[in-house]
């Protein structure tokens, strides 16, 4: 089916990409505009496919709040993501833009121009309170997707040696810290955000939902965010706001699941990568368990919401208002993948989706017919050549348009420090000429989630074969490098880590790996290199970088230094762990215990407040700064804490004894010591137990 005339027009002069999104997608009767005194909320599961949800026709998930939702709203059957990555994906749906509009094309490497007008920022200047809860370090606020949000909470608190793909927080967690926020703002005009994450890989559901759906995991991950979301409109029911409110229920990208030799996504743009669920209930049950077949995509979002509060929208959108009266069938929603072409060195790939076809543009062109193929098993671009050649010139079209910009260029600083490493020699992975096709590299999209899957199982020698085999095939395969690192890593042997590390380094200047590196040098007490590294890691982000540079300063014995660099990070993020308890170790060794144990409690609250899993040593030190304060009932509370929660904390056991011991009490301090002897059996803390009941009975007889 030929291009329509509007569109081949726009081809002509090169201005493809307003057209292919901006002509409309449907002819039901257009949704009044309602009161901008409307609640907005907007609810982004993480990497969720379409086709694994019951409401669009999955016999095997289970997710009865999702179904209930589905029928105060309008579904969309065909709803489209314009790439299958996290932060590109949420800036589509910030901005109304596609990705080579706001240029934001990767997970990293990539933040949303300052030009760049967000959902959050327009909504705020017409008097919406704005606040959003995220479950990822990739949409982290530095990236500029906290634009216009009066508070963006994306607090994720990791042990330093985890790699960033695991800095994610409980979708359960977000959602309960933006309840805590809608209570102080539940008036008219407020518009929330709140991203899980589970759907997204490695799928650990927790019970009952690990044992309910064993053969299934990714299932699992499902029905525990369906869960979620399911509190979270309840709270709004609660709170008189659901009825009333344009609610908006969505997903960033989909998995590939191996459908097309794909386990996870990012790579190709089949259906399973990029098409998403998307329901849109409006205010007071409007066309409520209605369905919408006609192309949709994520920039319609932002339009869509301003249309329905009757606010306006910024001119050069690539959305459109999916309940407009100037909305028309037909339609090319535009996808992209330029992930490999930067990680692996292959080609980029385009997708064209209309109401018949989809088309994916590559080195060997694909072309499906949507109706009667919807799994994409049977490309008929042979057949349909004058098709083709249509939706080539599109796409051929949009990228002679809109040349691909790199990832971020490091400023002159961070070019020179990086020179000095010796990182800028053999340059990135190839990024232009005649690259591979990603279809003829399937097998090592295979083995990179074989050896991902091996580390997760601890099969390490085997994940050690595959990450050499994935680099020996292709030095320039970054996420090979990457697995022996992460897997060396696991193993504790870190100088080989380092190693990995580098070559990546010498490839793609990553400032995430210097930081994974800056963390390794700090392991090993060589504290230059671990600084230059979190240097180079500042830009990229300041809180973690900065945390970084606060422990290798602690670590070299240079307090001040310390002292000031946890301030800096703590002005960015007042609510992380680390810079506080290093803090109140600083005011420790100044014999400030007062202020010692006003970090400490502050540590307590975060710990509390956002559902962490306990601080070793934290109730310890509380302990013995009360101690030290003659606050003993306090201290001996606290240190029977930490025993609770660290048993086998030998130090803690002693302290607590001792505590006990000097308020007359030997008998029961005996019986703690034997408790501790019991739980920690060895020679370590039967000698600390004598040695601390020896200091109780010299007490005692100092006492008589």
């Amino acid at each position: 089916m030929p291009l329509p005339t509007v569109v081949k027009r726009n081809l002509r002069s090169l201005a493809l990409a307003a057209a292919l999104i901006a002509i409309g997608c449907g002819k039901e009767k257009p949704v009044a505009a309602v009161a901008a005194d409307t609640p907005v909320f907007i609810i982004s599961i993480d990497t969720l496919r379409a086709d694994h949800l019951p409401a669009y026709g999955y016999a095997n998930g289970s997710t009865p709040e999702i179904d209930r939702f589905r029928k105060d709203a309008v579904l969309f059957r065909s709803a489209f993501s314009h790439v299958p990555l996290t932060l590109p994906s949420h800036a589509s749906l910030m901005t109304g833009l596609l990705p080579y509009r706001h240029g934001v094309r990767d997970n990293v490497g990539y933040v949303l121009k300052e030009e760049q007008t967000t959902l959050a920022a327009i909504l705020k200047r017409n008097g919406y309170a704005t606040g959003a809860a995220v479950s990822s370090f990739v949409i982290r606020g530095e990236t500029g997707i906290e634009r216009g949000f009066d508070e963006y909470d994306d607090l994720m608190t990791v042990s330093p040696m985890e790699t960033l793909t695991s800095w994610t927080r409980d979708g359960d967690l977000s959602r309960e810290l933006l309840a805590k926020w809608l209570e102080k703002n539940a008036g008219p005009r407020v518009f929330a955000f709140l991203h899980i994450y589970e759907p997204h890989g490695p799928y650990t559901p927790p019970e009952p939902y690990k044992s309910r759906f064993a053969a299934a995991p990714y299932d699992g991950e499902v029905a525990y965010s369906d869960a979620i979301v399911g509190k979270f409109l309840d709270e709004l029911r609660a709170k008189g706001l659901y009825d009333r409110a344009l609610i908006i229920l969505m997903s960033d990208h989909g998995e590939g699941l191996g459908d097309h030799g794909e386990i996870a996504h990012g790579v190709l743009l089949y259906n399973e990568a990029i098409q998403v669920p998307l329901m849109i209930k409006l205010p007071a049950g409007e066309r409520a368990g209605q369905e919408v077949a006609t192309v949709a995509s994520i920039v319609d979002i932002l339009p869509t919401v301003l249309a329905r509060l009757g606010i306006g929208s910024p001119t050069g959108l690539d959305g459109v208002d999916l309940f407009g009266a100037t909305a028309a069938a037909e339609r090319a929603i535009y996808s992209e993948s330029y992930y490999q072409r930067l990680h692996y060195g292959w080609k980029e790939l385009i997708s064209l989706v209309d109401a018949k076809h989809h088309f994916i543009e590559a080195p060997t062109v694909e072309l499906y017919d949507r109706a009667t193929d919807p799994r994409e098993m049977k490309n008929i671009a042979s057949d349909q050549r004058r098709v083709v050649a249509d939706r080539r010139r599109a796409a051929q079209a949009v990228v002679a348009a809109h040349p691909f910009e790199q990832p971020r260029a490091a400023d002159p600083e961070d070019v020179a420090k990086l020179t000095a490493l010796g990182y800028l020699g053999s340059g990135p992975s190839a990024t232009s000429g005649d690259l591979p096709d990603p279809k003829d590299k399937l097998d090592a999209l295979t083995l990179m989630g074989k050896g991902t899957a091996y580390i997760e199982r601890g099969h390490y020698s085997e994940a050690l074969e595959v990450g050499r085999t994935l680099v020996r095939d292709n030095p320039d395969f970054l996420h090979g490098w990457g697995l022996l690192s992460s897997t060396y890593l696991k193993m504790e042997k870190y100088d080989l880590a380092l190693a990995a590390f580098e070559e990546q380094m010498k490839r793609s200047a990553s400032p995430q790996v210097a930081m994974e590196m800056a963390n390794i040098y700090m392991r090993l007490r060589r504290y230059d290199e671990a600084r230059k590294h979190a240097e180079l890691a500042l830009s990229f982000s300041p809180a973690f970088a900065g945390e970084l540079l606060a422990q290798i300063a602690f670590a070299e014995g240079r307090l001040d230094v310390a002292e000031a660099e946890a301030e800096k990070v703590l002005a960015i993020e007042p609510e992380r762990v680390q810079p506080l308890m290093m803090l109140s170790e600083i005011r420790n060794r100044q014999q400030r215990f007062a202020e010692e144990l006003e970090y400490l409690d502050r540590t307590k609250t975060i710990v509390a407040n956002f559902r962490m899993p306990p601080i070793r040593e934290l109730e310890l030190r509380r302990g013995e700064a009360l101690l030290r304060l003659r606050r003993v009932g306090e201290a001996e509370a606290a240190l029977r804490a930490e025993t609770d929660a660290f048993p086998d904390n030998a130090r803690a056991w002693s302290s607590l004894a001792l505590v006990v011991g000097a308020q007359g009490r030997g008998a029961e301090a005996r019986a703690i010591l034997e408790t501790a002897t019991r739980t920690n059996p060895g020679r370590g803390m039967e000698a600390l137990a004598r040695q601390t009941l020896r200091v109780i009975e010299e007490g005692e007889r100092q006492g008589r």
